[in-house]
């Protein structure tokens, strides 16, 4: 695809690739190098391969993180902070025409299938993205009745109630970022642009070059989450990150500082 986009080129027999961006792959079979362009586009196909000191890391000694984020993300309390976080932080940095609390709570009850399908919401840091896709087919089968499930009844209904809070999750993480899907796309009806600004709310999936970072982050609970809110905060305090594309920089600085007064002198 990038070869036809003009992003790529094929290297061709006896040709030198000295300091070149250079991925190999097999086409049925045939042993083929194609040259990335874009470095940054190399950089993002080449991270954390498998089996990779970063990833042996990052799977055994992120235990104990997942294993806490995982039960606090489904405490009801943090559920409902969650939103509340996430409406105020947004409607201060996003520069989106959305009301706080209100349209959240509508966002909330609109779910959240719009915005996964296109990958915008996967769970509270991306908890939702399956490492064992086997495992994954199997359970949407058995929530599907299309095998049995010969579970005993405390395994069985555990495991619902479990899901069940899993999926309440999502749904606040979802709910802000439909407030601000519904309001992009009402003034500018660029479906890609309301997708874009409803993930940048908060981006989990943004997780830099450094090896050292990521497999902090993944060992750390809450440590992405927080440097990206923290990133949010200053790029929408900046003017440099706007969903309102009208605003110059110095507007949309503007609009951040005085709506984040706005909440100030409210308090």
């Amino acid at each position: 695809d990038m070869r036809n986009l003009g992003l790529a080129r094929e290297v061709k027999p006896g040709q030198r690739t000295t300091g070149e961006a250079v991925v190999t792959f097999k086409v049925g079979g045939d042993r083929r190098k194609f040259i990335i362009d874009d470095p940054l586009i190399y950089e993002s196909l080449t991270i954390a391969p498998a089996g990779s000191v970063e990833m042996l890391i990052t799977e055994y000694a992120g235990i104990p993180a997942r294993f806490l984020r995982e039960m606090v993300t489904r405490e009801p309390g943090f559920i409902i902070a969650n939103m509340l976080r996430d409406s105020l932080s947004a409607f201060v940095t996003s520069g989106s025409s959305f009301t706080p609390i209100v349209d959240t709570a509508f966002g909330f009850v609109d779910g959240m299938e719009k915005l996964e399908r296109s990958g915008v919401v996967g769970g509270y840091d991306y908890k939702n993205d399956p490492d064992n896709i086997g495992k994954f087919a199997q359970k949407i089968l058995r929530d599907t009745n299309q095998v049995t499930d010969n579970r005993n009844f405390v395994i069985k209904y555990g495991t619902k109630l479990w899901d069940g809070l899993g999926s309440l999750t999502t749904k606040s993480d979802a709910a802000t970022r439909n407030a601000v899907y519904n309001d992009v796309l009402a003034r500018t009806g660029n479906e890609a642009e309301a997708h874009f600004q409803a993930m940048e709310v908060l981006n989990f999936g943004r997780r830099g070059s450094s090896p050292i970072v990521r497999t902090a982050a993944s060992t750390i609970p809450f440590l992405n989450a927080r440097i990206q809110g923290l990133d949010v905060l200053y790029r929408g305090l900046t003017g440099k990150s706007s969903a309102n594309r009208e605003f110059s920089r110095g507007q949309a600085a503007a609009s951040a500082f005085a709506r984040g007064g706005l909440l100030v002198g409210a308090t």
